[in-house]
């Protein structure tokens, strides 16, 4: 689909946030894989609509990636926003179901710590899908 990284990378960091938003919606239908260090950074972005889009490429990660979210984990507590807590949230729910029992559990500690602390809807339904997986 996308055979041009130059190309690709130009985009994802085009100045129009509309750009930025629609190519990681057409790259989320494929198989393609981002460093986790460029969907952090987009994570962060003040534009909500590049943080969902770039949320939506969270699925392909691999193992090594979802545990560098783990060892990362510190943005679900109170000191973090609650847009960067929303969002990590929304990123382990879509990349922990097909982690093993023992990864599971960790991050539905961390989620329902999350949970209690902020009493936000986001992050509780994320927490209640893991749980329902």
């Amino acid at each position: 689909m996308f055979t041009n990284k130059i190309f690709v990378n130009k985009l994802i960091n085009d100045p129009d946030n509309q750009v930025q938003v629609e190519i990681f919606k057409l790259l989320a239908l494929s198989e393609v894989t981002f460093p986790i260090n460029l969907i952090f950074n987009k994570i962060y972005n003040c534009n909500k609509e590049i943080r969902a889009a770039a949320i939506l490429n969270m699925k392909n990660l691999d193992i090594k990636s979802i545990k560098k979210i783990l060892l990362t984990i510190k943005h679900l507590s109170d000191d973090s926003s609650i847009q960067i807590q929303r969002s990590f949230a929304l990123i382990l729910q879509q990349t922990i179901k097909y982690e093993v029992k023992k990864i599971k559990k960790r991050v539905i500690t961390l989620l329902n710590k999350s949970c209690k602390m902020s009493q936000d809807p986001i992050i509780c339904k994320a927490l209640h899908e893991i749980r329902r997986m």
